[in-house]
């Protein structure tokens, strides 16, 4: 009698629900990118120096349809600090590119907290 574990699987050869595959092609997309903010957020003081950091947080980044490069970083800056940042905006992405190796950040947007 043939075990039970050596039969194959029977294929479905119908129409599959979007749903069933989405979450295998999307899911290493995501996690990349997820994988690049939680490396900046954990090492964000050796991103961008202590001054930046003690008053500034990535919260979110974006790239251009299928690229992995040239994103848009979303910080939120704490109180009266958005001018300064601001102005210092050029300066952050350059030091993101030199840790990064490649330039991951074409740009930066402030999210002003409170």
């Amino acid at each position: 009698m043939p075990d039970n574990q050596d039969t194959p699987k029977r294929k479905h050869f119908g129409p599959t629900k979007v749903a069933q595959i989405l979450p295998d092609v999307v899911k290493p997309i995501y996690k990349q990118k997820g994988d690049m903010l939680a490396r900046m957020i954990a090492e964000w003081p050796s991103v961008v120096g202590e001054d930046f950091a003690n008053v500034s947080m990535p919260a979110r980044l974006q790239f251009p349809k299928e690229e992995q490069v040239g994103g848009t970083l979303y910080i939120k800056v704490y109180g009266a600090h958005a001018l300064e940042i601001s102005h210092q905006l050029p300066q952050m992405i350059e030091r993101i590119s030199v840790f990064f190796g490649y330039k991951l950040v074409a740009d930066i947007r402030i999210l002003q907290q409170g």
